[in-house]
């Protein structure tokens, strides 16, 4: 939409617009914001309504923490700044970074070599090593390849140990045993 129509200009604000997204629209025109989308005052609207309800609802729960029984401004501030102490995280102030590089530094670098070519680092800090073993497998016989069409070979059957000749107290003691 166009600044000088819709919900970026404050006379096509009418009576059917709920007083909440008017004065969402009076803020977008205020910070600058001259042309959006309709469903921009309703995303903002629901993001605020949500903001609003958790905010209340943690400020309720200090509130019973504290045996209170009514809400009051100072349950809602404790919730405030907790909701932006989880949500924003603040960066570091200047003297702890002041801190930090002094420290860091405090700690000399390494004198360079007087060579000539690339500077690398020691050899234990490169990634030039090898970072692999291989694994060598026992020697075993090569497979037998079948081609396609071709009939495998028979297997020759198990040989087995040669038997010994029955002896008298290796037969049966049953002569009818020997006959079946």
């Amino acid at each position: 939409m166009s600044g000088e129509e819709g919900p970026g200009d404050s006379s096509a604000l009418g009576n059917d617009v709920p007083k909440d997204a008017q004065v969402m629209a009076a803020i977008l025109k205020a910070m600058g914001v001259e042309s959006y989308e309709d469903r921009v005052v309703n995303q903002l609207m629901e993001l605020l309504y949500r903001y609003v309800r958790e905010i209340i609802d943690e400020a309720r729960g200090y509130c019973e923490y504290a045996g209170k029984k009514e809400l009051g401004i100072e349950d809602v501030r404790l919730s405030i700044q907790s909701r932006i102490s989880y949500s924003f995280t603040q960066p570091p102030s200047r003297e702890v970074l002041l801190q930090l590089g002094r420290e860091r530094n405090s700690i000399p670098l390494p004198p360079l070599e007087d060579k000539v070519g690339i500077q690398l680092p020691p050899e234990k800090h490169q990634l030039t090593s090898q970072n692999y073993q291989l694994k060598v497998e026992s020697k075993a016989p090569p497979k037998q390849v079948e081609k396609p069409g071709t009939d495998p070979k028979p297997t020759p059957p198990s040989k087995t140990a040669p038997t010994k000749p029955a002896t008298e107290s290796s037969k049966p003691a049953n002569p009818d045993a020997m006959q079946q």
